[in-house]
């Protein structure tokens, strides 16, 4: 992260667009992210990777990047 996380500033009668929008986005993505790496980097749950003869898979799971982002394995996938 090289620049710090930057909030919207709300006022009453404030005309929002879809840059507003992106924007809070960002910063909530950041922020999250500040937060995965306060916790540590790794696999988190799962990811097992298991040999069949010839062919690899991997199994669902969950693991954080160096970066804080998160790495999320919704079913098994063939390596």
């Amino acid at each position: 992260m090289t620049d710090p996380p930057r909030r919207v500033r709300y006022f009453h009668g404030r005309l929002l667009s879809a840059e507003d929008f992106e924007a809070e986005q960002t910063y909530h993505r950041q922020m999250r992210y500040l937060s995965n790496r306060l916790c540590g980097v790794g696999i988190a749950e799962g990811l097992d990777v298991t040999l069949d003869g010839r062919s690899v898979e991997v199994s669902p799971g969950v693991a954080i990047d160096p970066l804080g982002r998160e790495l999320v394995l919704t079913e098994p996938a063939p390596v």
